[in-house]
């Protein structure tokens, strides 16, 4: 394994990142001071960088072993161009995947539906199903929601978990981007969100045949997750993103419809909620009926 000095490791830390991203052939735009990587909505200053969507940076070394998937000791390399006097080559090994660690399962859900219905406005018959369907449970521990995704054996692959009282939210260790919450329907459409929540909620506004359409929350910005389903379900010709009503969510559709564009799928449309997101939509569309 190669050592690195202090020295070595201080340098590729302020490397500076829009260059690596040049490079790499990434495209940037200069937003005052600073450049944007709209592909995963970063911000780089420099030798740092930070996402608003996540709530988290640091400098070069972290971003290039959380956005290019490198060990720390490649990341070290690649920033510095493998030119590091007293490293040692040694054969790369492949990363193994974490092992994905589920919460335990309470003995009922009572606390989660009572969050999902009555606070966030989610229809009862959608918790159900969602539940009956294995991808929904509350934790024994903490009484999270936990959202599963789920291989095309039905094994899960992707966990988040939504508190019910605050606003913590989390991706699970081991994850599998690509098969984030979803629901598989059998026509043309794809629906897509950036939380799982979000999806519920549009569900419940949007009730009519909607077993029908397919639907997957990102849980990010990320388009990986909607990649992979139109991988394995060549029926989705017409996709719709749902994603916020803010700058994340926007700049994301935007991006994702492009990339969308050039993989040949011409039918691609952007809704946005009139408010924040789609389960703002949902509990303002809830208080109006009640009034």
């Amino acid at each position: 394994m190669p050592h690195y000095t202090d020295k070595q490791i201080q340098a590729a830390n302020h490397c500076d990142i829009a260059t690596f991203l040049y490079a790499h052939g990434e495209v940037l735009k200069k937003r005052g001071k600073q450049m944007l990587w709209e592909k995963h909505q970063v911000w780089i200053d420099g030798c740092r960088w930070y996402t608003h969507y996540e709530s988290k940076g640091g400098y070069a070394v972290k971003f290039v072993m959380r956005y290019f998937a490198l060990s720390f000791q490649d990341a070290i390399r690649e920033l510095l161009g493998g030119m590091v006097s007293d490293c040692h080559t040694v054969e790369e090994i492949p990363k193994e995947q974490k092992e994905l660690v589920l919460p335990t399962h309470h003995t009922d859900m009572d606390t989660v539906k009572d969050y999902l219905v009555r606070e966030r406005g989610i229809d009862p018959i959608v918790v159900s199903h969602f539940a009956y369907a294995g991808t929904l449970y509350e934790d024994a521990k903490f009484h999270n929601c936990i959202f599963l995704g789920l291989d095309e054996d039905g094994i899960p692959k992707h966990c988040h978990r939504r508190s019910v009282c605050g606003s913590f939210k989390q991706t699970v260790a081991g994850s599998q981007a690509e098969y984030s919450f979803h629901h598989n329907g059998e026509d043309e459409w794809m629906f897509v969100f950036e939380a799982p929540i979000d999806m519920l909620a549009f569900i419940s506004l949007h009730p009519e045949d909607w077993q029908s359409h397919s639907y997957v929350a990102l849980c990010s910005v990320s388009e990986r997750a909607l990649l992979y389903r139109l991988k394995v379900n060549p029926n989705l010709k017409k996709v719709v993103l749902c994603l916020d009503n803010d700058e994340a969510g926007q700049n994301a559709g935007q991006r994702i419809r492009q990339q969308l564009y050039d993989l040949g799928y011409s039918k691609v449309k952007i809704l946005t909620p009139q408010n924040k997101d789609w389960d703002e939509d949902l509990k303002i569309c809830r208080r109006e009926k009640h009034t």
